[in-house]
């Protein structure tokens, strides 16, 4: 829900950054990320070499 903080503690954690969303049809990290049209978290999961 467009958390930073928790995002980041996810992936310190060793959160999958392959997952997708149980929604129909299934949506990766990064876009979710543009439809909500999170700057930040964008630029987060791209350093950390997620894309689309």
């Amino acid at each position: 829900m467009n958390q930073i903080g928790h995002l980041k503690v996810l992936i310190e954690l060793g959160a999958g950054m392959k997952a997708k969303t149980p929604d129909s049809p299934p949506e990766t990290l990064m876009q979710v990320a543009k439809r909500m049209m999170s700057r930040e978290i964008i630029e987060l999961l791209g350093s950390y070499g997620v894309r689309s």
